[in-house]
């Protein structure tokens, strides 16, 4: 992935070949819903959760789990919110 040289651009943090990408990172172990924000603005989403975090896989020895998610996949498995907002739950990710 190569990173956007803008730091203020929204939604996109960088690119694989052609494609936009979002990361979005979680550690809370209280939030029940990941907001992925306006998901229709990239192609790929790459979802990292630390062991803290309420999302993580309950299997798992790693410090850290990284999930990445195309925008076909994406529109199946997350959940509209309001106009164009999406969230991921732990259902849905692992």
């Amino acid at each position: 992935m190569v990173l956007s040289t803008n730091k203020r651009e929204e939604t996109i943090d960088g690119v694989i070949g052609d494609k936009t990408v979002q990361i979005k990172y979680s550690d809370s172990q209280t939030i029940k819903n990941i907001d992925i924000g306006e998901a229709e603005k990239y192609d790929i989403i790459i979802l990292v959760l630390s062991n803290n975090s309420n999302h993580f896989p309950e299997k798992c020895d790693s410090n850290f789990v990284m999930y990445k998610i195309e925008y076909e996949v994406l529109f199946k498995i997350s959940i509209k919110t309001t106009k164009h907002k999406y969230t991921l739950t732990k259902k849905e990710i692992t």
